[in-house]
C-alpha cells in the first residue's frame, strides 16, 4: 500500500530547481492580464480591423467603378449600333416601299412610323415615372 505523505514519482519535479523556487516563479506567473492591458490590445485590434476593413471598401469601390466605367461604355457602343442598325432598317425600307408608294410616300410613311413609336415609348416611359412618384407621395 501506498502511503499518503508519499508524493507521486515525477509530479512537480525538476531537476536542479528546488520546490522554493518553483513555488516563487508560478506565483509571479499572471494567468490574466490587467484591465487595462486588455483594454489596450481591444483597442490595437479595433483600429487593426478598421483599418483593413476601410482598404477593403477602397478597393471594392475602385473595383465597382472600373467595371462601371467598362459597363457604361460597352452599353454606348451597343446603343450607338442599335442606332444605326434601325438606321439602316428605315433606309432599307425606305427603297423596298418606294416602288409601291413613290418616293415621298415610303418616307412619309417611315417617318409617320417613328413618331408613333416615339409617341408610345415616350408614353410607357411616363407613365413609369409617375408610378416613381405616386409611391413616394404614398410615403409622406
Amino acid at each position: 500500500m501506498r502511503d499518503e505523505n508519499e508524493e507521486t514519482p515525477g509530479a512537480d519535479f525538476a531537476p536542479g530547481v528546488s520546490d522554493e523556487a518553483m513555488e516563487s516563479e508560478s506565483d509571479r506567473e499572471v494567468p490574466y492580464g490587467s484591465l487595462r492591458d486588455d483594454m489596450e490590445s481591444l483597442y490595437e485590434d479595433s483600429r487593426t480591423y478598421l483599418e483593413a476593413e476601410v482598404a477593403f471598401q477602397k478597393s471594392r469601390l475602385a473595383y465597382a467603378a472600373h467595371h462601371t466605367r467598362s459597363a457604361a461604355f460597352y452599353g454606348l457602343c451597343a446603343m450607338a449600333f442599335l442606332h444605326l442598325a434601325l438606321l439602316g432598317l428605315v433606309v432599307g425600307l425606305i427603297i423596298a416601299l418606294r416602288p409601291y408608294l413613290g418616293a415621298f410616300g415610303a418616307m412619309g410613311l417611315m417617318v409617320a412610323l417613328m413618331f408613333l413609336f416615339t409617341a408610345i415609348a415616350g408614353w410607357m416611359a411616363l407613365r413609369q415615372f409617375r408610378r416613381i412618384s405616386e409611391a413616394f407621395e404614398n410615403d409622406a
